[in-house]
């Protein structure tokens, strides 16, 4: 069994997260998307050694969050958490992430 020591991170190109997920990668080994589908591509083929997958959260809302509903009830997913990033700090509309199989979330 592969230890889980990689991060998938879902977010748009130049995002400011890129400095978090800087930070970050002194601990995990990080694994780019740019978007849901190329993400979701990814978590199928490596998601033994997934530890978690961060998914910018306006990215997941102008998609319906459709990443998050394509692995709600998949049990090869069900190990591995979704956490939603923010740039700036979350709307009482932004708590909703939770309904849609997020984890937690990030700012």
């Amino acid at each position: 069994m592969n230890a889980k020591n990689q991060l998938l991170v879902i977010i748009p190109p130049g995002s400011i997260a890129d400095e978090f997920v800087k930070l970050l990668s002194a601990e995990f080994q990080v694994i780019y998307a740019d978007n849901e589908e190329d993400g979701f591509r990814i978590l199928q083929e490596q998601a033994s050694s997934i530890a978690a997958v961060l998914l910018d959260l306006d990215l997941a809302r102008s998609s319906n969050f459709s990443f998050t509903k394509r692995i709600a009830f998949d049990s090869a997913f069900s190990s591995i958490p979704v956490i939603g990033t923010k740039t700036e700090i979350p709307s009482e509309s932004d708590v909703d992430c939770f309904d849609y199989g997020f984890s937690d979330l990030i700012v």
